[in-house]
């Protein structure tokens, strides 16, 4: 038997005594486990980024959304969370596309379009009628405009009582003290609809939409569309007007009605024979207004009818007075031309207080979106004021019914 006390104190060895047994360690995760959880939050990331994204695109509607609810210290810390999202998505211009997808989503399969050749070049200079032109109905002299009529089309905001100083585009009277006797004119029926040609910018394709829409005028108008976006009377090489207009009255039939509208896109320098003539000089706003009187004029001589609406006021500075300028130079132009009527989109959109305002009250007083997030286009809503303005002229000088 062998001595344990003796085997223990034995030099050069050493027993330890055992350790009781230490619970099992927790193991650690796994290597790949932790890449799955690095990957699943870099999804969550994305698409964090990708409902902000969608937000900021958006912002216009949520502000919306947030400026309906009642009122209460929610309404008030929302809105101001929502109005400071949409100020940053203006600044980085983020608003812009769901602006022209608001802008473009309009159905426009029903309303046909005016499939003449589109010719470039530059302006000829506009030459006076062979005889003047017999307007399609004489108006008294005192009478006021159409677009001015005391009962106001369906839909339409209330107007400014006392416009801007630089609001000089108010409805004025456009017919002349010595009108000529115009010869009679003919009755429109559903069966044999006036035919009315709609030509201008990317503004006048919803306008023609709305006009031909058979809730409108009853199937008595035949409307053609020709808008050509970017098109204006300062540069003929998106668009030479003068030409596309002879071309379109040159159709038979020819149209008995023209709506025009265009300027949006016309605040740069015109080229003319005298050279270059720089927006914001007297020689550019005669010149504009000599080309705006050439259609005029080319209208005339075709027999026909002229509807030119004004620009609608705009919410920058710089395009405002760029579409006030225009105004006066066709309002010059159409004061001496008796076929001619203004139509005056900016009155027609303007608050209260004769300033520029996206949101306007409509005919029942609820405040409705009048003006697209750019700041220049018109909203569906918009569009029916302005349509129904122009019918309300059309009707009044064609004695279409209500």
């Amino acid at each position: 038997m062998i001595d344990t006390e003796e085997r223990t104190e034995r030099p050069g060895r050493t027993i330890k005594p055992l350790r009781p047994e230490e619970p099992e360690a927790r193991s650690r995760p796994r290597r790949g486990e932790r890449q799955e959880v690095g990957a699943a939050w870099s999804i969550f990331r994305a698409l964090l980024v990708a409902l902000l994204v969608l937000l900021m695109l958006n912002t216009q509607a949520t502000l919306t959304t947030v400026e309906r609810r009642p009122d209460g210290p929610i309404r008030t810390v929302l809105l101001g969370l929502s109005r400071g999202l949409h100020n940053a998505a203006v600044l980085v211009g983020l608003e812009r596309p769901m602006a022209w997808f608001d802008y473009a989503q309009a159905d426009r399969d029903r309303v046909p379009t005016f499939a003449g050749q589109l010719e470039v070049g530059a302006v000829t200079p506009a030459s006076p009628p062979a005889e003047t032109p017999a307007p399609i109905e004489p108006s008294p002299a005192a009478e006021p405009s159409p677009a001015a009529e005391p009962t106001a089309p369906a839909e339409v905001p209330a107007v400014a009582t006392n416009p801007t100083p630089s609001a000089v585009v108010a409805t004025v009277a456009l017919v002349p003290t010595a009108a000529p006797t115009a010869p009679p004119r003919r009755v429109a029926t559903t069966a044999a609809p006036l035919r009315v040609y709609v030509a201008g910018d990317s503004f006048v394709n919803s306008v023609a939409e709305v006009l031909a829409e058979d809730t409108t005028n009853g199937g008595l108008l035949a409307v053609l569309a020709d808008g050509q976006p970017n098109s204006g009377l300062s540069d003929p090489s998106y668009t030479n007007w003068p030409t596309r207009l002879r071309q379109a009255l040159a159709n038979q039939p020819p149209p008995e009605a023209v709506v025009f509208m265009a300027g949006a896109n016309d605040g740069v320098a015109i080229r003319s024979a005298n050279g270059a003539l720089e927006y914001g000089t007297a020689a550019w706003n005669a010149e504009y207004s000599r080309r705006a009187g050439e259609l005029m004029d080319i209208v005339g001589q075709a027999g026909a009818r002229l509807y030119y609406i004004g620009q609608p006021i705009m919410r920058e500075s710089k395009q405002n007075q760029i579409a006030n300028d225009i105004n006066v130079a066709i309002v010059k132009a159409a004061a001496t031309r008796p076929w001619v009527t203004y139509i005056d989109s900016w009155a027609l959109l303007t608050d209260r207080n004769g300033n520029y305002s996206t949101y306007l009250e409509n005919a029942q007083g609820e405040t409705v979106k009048a003006r697209a997030d750019d700041g220049i286009h018109l909203t569906a809503t918009s569009t029916v004021w302005v349509a129904n303005a122009t019918y309300a002229a059309i009707r009044k000088e064609w004695k279409l019914p209500q």
